[in-house]
């Protein structure tokens, strides 16, 4: 909620990840006028006993 009441009006907070036991108020978001934009962040599983370095910049 911090980074949400620091925005102005019109201003856009963003999050990525997957919130744990976080709930945002409707209300208090609305009437704060600030835009909420976020979702999971995009992982890769890399296989063991690979170099995750290598393995990430494979094509």
């Amino acid at each position: 909620m911090q980074a949400i009441h620091a925005a102005r009006a019109g201003g856009h907070v963003g999050f990525v990840g997957v919130t744990h036991d976080v709930a945002v108020p409707g209300m208090e978001l609305f009437w704060s006028l600030a835009h909420l934009h976020g979702g999971p962040a995009p992982v890769r599983r890399v296989p063991a006993g690979t170099d995750a370095i290598k393995a990430l910049l494979r094509p």
